[in-house]
């Protein structure tokens, strides 16, 4: 059963106009990638700077994955911080793909952030080319965490970061197994905390996990 706040969420963004097909797609939200993008930048704009500030502290000239990136609201808050930084984003539904290109373009960023179609799970990228992956709200709909995690651990160079921000519920118990029981996470160090994504809120209902790979 959802938490209160999650079907909260999700019932904000499904007031949106539907778009008749985007139900039909992996990863639909119900609705057009142009309203999701509206009213998710509105709703978690909050998150989303958080996130964007801790990508944003990578060293000169990394390479950040942002899985789940919809209409890329992270990737693109990074790029406009980082002109240094390159950045991809991933994605399982077309339509965000098609949202988060089209919005790298007509920012004249498209020439450094590169929108991929596809599965956590499969990661279309070679081995230990990533700084850092992100993902921002979009774990607790994978359906494999510990093969996504595992993907994780392929890509991301020694000394890299994963960085989950998620609802508590997932954050807390989905990513932490995985992490435990793949050898390539051996050594690493774990960081969890609450995230506190909107002022009028009493409490906190996001949390954070980073993982850092030990260094060669």
């Amino acid at each position: 059963m959802r938490r209160p706040l999650t079907t909260a969420l999700h019932g904000l963004l499904r007031l949106a106009p539907a778009h008749r097909h985007a139900h039909r797609e992996p990863g639909g939200m119900g609705m057009s990638s142009v309203w999701y993008d509206r009213l998710s930048g509105r709703l978690l704009g909050g998150l989303y700077r958080r996130a964007a500030a801790e990508t944003a502290s990578l060293p000169r000239g990394g390479t950040v994955l942002d899985i789940g990136t919809g209409p890329g609201h992270l990737l693109l808050a990074a790029a406009r911080r980082r002109p240094d930084l390159r950045l991809h984003g991933l994605d399982i539904a077309p339509s965000m793909v098609d949202r988060a290109r089209h919005k790298a373009a007509a920012q004249g960023l498209d020439d450094r952030v590169t929108v991929h179609l596809g599965d956590a799970a499969h990661l279309p990228l070679e081995d230990r080319t990533m700084d850092l992956v992100v993902t921002t709200l979009s774990m607790h709909h994978w359906a494999d965490v510990p093969g996504a995690v595992g993907e994780v651990a392929r890509v991301l160079r020694p000394g890299g970061r994963f960085v989950v921000y998620d609802f508590r519920s997932v954050a807390d118990v989905r990513p932490t197994g995985a992490v435990a029981t793949d050898p390539r996470f051996a050594g690493a160090v774990v960081e969890h905390d609450p995230v506190r994504a909107f002022a009028w809120l009493p409490f906190r209902p996001f949390a954070r996990l980073a993982v850092r790979l030990p260094a060669d």
